[in-house]
């Protein structure tokens, strides 16, 4: 076991981490505009008429969580709620403009983005400061790593591979392998289970208030980073806190 200082603070007993992805791990912002722009693209293109397509790019963009200045909002839905929520509100901002889509032909648009992301993926996927220093020290002394996100598994090993850490985490949870997603303790209980840990040992770091809460309800103790879509109110209810990874070091 080791102990992870925070901010001049210690937390003891320490054999797992577990990660949020997005605005933890990753540039949200960067990764999730660039997604959420092909999948308005794409459902603009294919079902609404010519003359009203920007109209319902923008829309669409708006629903699913893209803000000013390429920045996803607080909110989200994007990058904090399941890909099947963000589907519903895809469909209903598209039924607007064109009332003869499904919401089949929306997750079918979506699983057509995911192919094309593809070859995109190592310009979208950055990793934030600190990240791969910290879990190659948790590899060196002996601190296992998870990754534990609302993202499709499948999707975020695709980023974490992309940025060139997937070799350091040593399992991925995603919100399609549990029932119930973030603040649910689903995802922690998943990794604890998997990786043989109990919770007592496990330490989560995320950047939202989702993340807290799925620690609190887990009974794990929490880090709150400053990367992703922390607020104050977040932020206060953190007992530890990292501006981002380089503020958190394993003794």
């Amino acid at each position: 076991m080791a102990e992870i200082e925070v901010g001049g603070k210690r937390i003891g007993g320490v054999e797992l981490l577990i990660f949020d992805k997005d605005g933890t791990l990753m540039d949200l912002h960067s990764y999730w505009s660039g997604m959420i722009r092909m999948r308005a693209e794409c459902l603009a293109e294919r079902y609404v008429e010519p003359g009203r397509r920007e109209g319902a790019r923008l829309e669409l963009a708006d629903a699913m969580g893209l803000g000013p200045g390429e920045r996803i909002k607080p909110g989200g839905p994007v990058g904090i709620r399941r890909r099947d929520y963000v589907i519903e509100v895809a469909h209903k901002a598209l039924m607007k403009y064109s009332g003869s889509a499904r919401i089949e032909d929306v997750a079918d648009a979506f699983m057509r983005v995911d192919g094309m992301s593809v070859g995109k993926i190592k310009e979208m996927a950055r990793p934030l400061p600190g990240v791969r220093g910290l879990l190659l020290d948790a590899r060196k002394k002996g601190v296992k790593a998870a990754v534990a996100t609302v993202d499709m598994k499948g999707r975020a090993e695709l980023a974490l591979s992309a940025m060139g850490i997937g070799g350091l985490i040593d399992f991925v949870a995603g919100g399609d392998m549990v029932e119930h997603p973030k603040p649910a303790p689903d995802l922690v209980d998943l990794v604890s289970g998997r990786l043989g840990v109990g919770k007592e040992k496990c330490v989560v770091v995320g950047d939202s208030i989702a993340d807290l809460g799925m620690a609190e309800n887990a009974g794990c103790r929490f880090i709150g980073v400053k990367t992703g879509l922390y607020d104050a109110g977040f932020i206060k209810r953190c007992e530890y806190v990292a501006e981002d990874l380089t503020g958190i070091s394993i003794c």
